[in-house]
């Protein structure tokens, strides 16, 4: 997603806290076998259909998951919020 791909995934519940359907990505379902062929073929045949989900993806993990602005300044954070707790009992 990081790099504008059209991630095709499956709909489970770790999968759709990020992606969702159609914006940012592709998901069908866990045992779809042929409908996880029929969404790779369209996704390669018809790669200009998914240039805004390409885009969608990756301003979805710049907007939520880059280093330096997002996950680096919370990680410190909370190292902090630790640091300033009293011991435990």
């Amino acid at each position: 997603m990081s790099a504008g791909a059209c991630v095709i995934a499956s709909n489970t519940a770790p999968v759709t806290e990020v992606i969702r359907d159609g914006f940012n990505g592709v998901l069908v379902d866990f045992f779809a076998v042929q409908d996880l062929a029929e969404r790779v073929v369209d996704v390669l045949a018809n790669p200009d259909r998914y240039d805004d989900v390409r885009r969608n993806a990756r301003a979805t993990i710049v907007d939520n998951y880059d280093l330096s602005k997002v996950c680096l300044p919370k990680w410190i954070a909370s190292l902090n919020e630790q640091a300033t707790l009293p011991p435990a009992a």
